[in-house]
């Protein structure tokens, strides 16, 4: 008889309906791309304020012992986009949600492209749990109950599925979308006819009914985009990052991860008495990639940004000085972001981080009653100031949030699989999950510390806030108090720290895992004895 081997897998996801789907897939032999695809289906299901079909997707997938490769499922602007038009009726901003915050959906190409990097099963069979769901129901979680209270806007599409404004769906109350079944059934079994078929007609109608200038040949055009990963020397806390470049936030958060590694190094306690030091950091990253993130095609030379992150000043005056008075408040934030985080790894050491998004809650809060689907509103993360680098215009992928990340650690032998949701903090919580792994932390603890996020009050960025948890050790809040930063705390394990995913992988197996406790989440490893 031959020597049974263990085979070992892992998933962690912020709703156990997608963790349990991804976990058959893998207990059945699917691929880590298999149980990423079945969880993901699952998600624009039941986590509908947080992701869907209508939305983008970013993901790394990596093949054993390869580098991982960068799937963008990133729509585009309308060809048909006329900025100046956009100026003279919103000013500087594109709107936040409605048919002009609509750019092309891309999560479906998302996850043609992944299937095809790495998928065993087929397509249709791996969203079946997602179609079974939105036909039969599915229960109202806690996490979209509160998004659902607080959705004000009236759309008739939204409003048939969840109930008017006043009378929406509650807790464990059933929700049930059979056009979006339907739409699922299809693109399982016929995923180009999202973009180039009844399916895409039957979209853009939805779209243009509403105001929409994306037109058949937009969706059409459509295609995701593969390349290589960006893979940099983040020091200590992640010695080579892998992550995602242009139009992601990606290399802006490798580039704090560097500097985090730096500081550690040189012995500053950062998530505890030099906490403000960190927040610094955080603050000075977010403006220079404020300043800079936009479309490949319009990237700024490397070299400035280069430039400008060499010019970070994280000891000189206090940020904020002169605005605020070193005062604490209790105030809540509201969410920045709304994103799904997804990782997987199989038992041939494959593994998959994966990111899909309507961007703010409930995306453009427009849903298509002929086909049961959400668009999202990433497109307003363009601005409409003229000349900058991710000003709207025609065909443009818009700057991304989503930001992918694996980790090779030092010993060459283990790598961590992490996402995180949090909008345009998300490079924030995933440099602070990586300080607590150097520290010591399982996967468990890691998630769980306490955390804070560097906010600003306002688009002038007037006044330099951080968002704490009440559980933020003394000395760090001091800390940031002492920094110049005006310090709001938000409770313990608030979903304003994003919900971050995490396995730890070594040879041989997935060994420790954990989904974020502020998610409904939850984490799954199993090991099996073959022949």
């Amino acid at each position: 008889m031959a020597r049974r081997r263990p085979r070992r897998w892992g998933v962690a996801s912020p709703h156990p309906t997608a963790t349990n789907a991804a976990a058959a897939v893998l207990e059945s032999g699917g691929s880590a791309v298999d149980g990423a695809l079945a969880a993901a289906g699952v998600l624009t299901v039941v986590y509908p304020h947080n992701c869907s079909v209508g939305g983008d997707l970013i993901a790394l997938v990596r093949q054993e012992g390869r580098s991982p490769k960068a799937v963008f499922g990133v729509g585009r602007s309308a060809r048909a986009t006329d900025a100046e038009a956009l100026r003279r009726s919103f000013g500087e901003h594109v709107p936040n949600h409605g048919p002009h915050s609509i750019s092309v959906p891309g999560v479906v190409s998302g996850w043609q492209a992944m299937h095809e990097l790495g998928g065993r099963l087929p397509l249709g069979q791996l969203l079946d749990p997602a179609v079974r769901l939105a036909a039969d129901g599915a229960a109202v979680s806690g996490s979209v109950a509160a998004a659902l209270c607080a959705l004000g806007s009236s759309d008739p599409g939204l409003d048939e599925i969840f109930g008017p404004p006043g009378k929406r769906l509650d807790l464990g109350e059933v929700v049930f979308q059979p056009r979006l079944a339907e739409t699922l059934a299809l693109v399982g079994t016929s995923p180009d006819s999202y973009y180039r078929g009844d399916l895409a007609r039957r979209l853009v109608s939805g779209l243009q009914a509403v105001g929409s200038p994306i037109t058949l040949d937009d969706f059409a055009e459509h295609r995701a985009v593969v390349e290589e990963a960006t893979s940099t020397d983040g020091g200590s806390v992640a010695p080579r990052l892998f992550t995602v470049g242009l139009p992601s936030q990606g290399v802006f958060f490798a580039a704090l991860a560097k500097i985090v590694s730096r500081l550690s190094d040189e012995g500053y306690e950062l998530t505890g008495q030099d906490a403000g030091l960190l927040a610094r950091a955080f603050s000075a990253i977010s403006g220079i990639r404020d300043e800079l993130l936009c479309d490949p095609a319009r990237a700024p030379d490397p070299d400035r940004i280069r430039e400008r992150i060499a010019g970070m000043e994280l000891f000189g005056p206090a940020p904020s000085a002169g605005v605020v008075e070193g005062r604490q408040r209790d105030r809540t934030v509201p969410p920045s972001g709304d994103t799904v985080a997804v990782v997987t790894a199989d038992e041939s050491g494959n593994t998959v981080s994966l990111l899909q998004s309507v961007f703010h809650s409930f995306g453009s809060h427009i849903l298509d009653p002929a086909t049961g689907v959400l668009f999202h509103n990433r497109q307003s993360m363009f601005t409409l100031r003229p000349g900058a680098p991710g000003e709207l215009g025609p065909g443009l992928m818009p700057p991304h949030t989503l930001c992918p990340t694996q980790v090779d650690m030092a010993d060459g032998r283990s790598s961590l699989v992490l996402s995180t949701m949090g909008g345009r903090g998300q490079p924030q919580i995933l440099s602070q999950v990586l300080l607590q792994l150097a520290g010591g932390k399982t996967a468990a603890d890691a998630l769980s510390a306490p955390r804070f996020v560097v906010g600003s009050t306002d688009d002038a960025g007037s006044e330099v806030v951080v968002v704490a948890e009440q559980d933020l050790p003394s000395e760090a809040v001091s800390s940031l108090v002492d920094g110049g930063f005006d310090v709001r705390t938000v409770g313990r394990l608030s979903d304003e720290m994003g919900h971050a995913q995490l396995l730890r992988v070594e040879d041989g197996g997935v060994f420790d895992a954990a989904a974020d406790p502020r998610s409904d989440g939850v984490a799954l490893l199993a090991t099996r004895g073959i022949n």
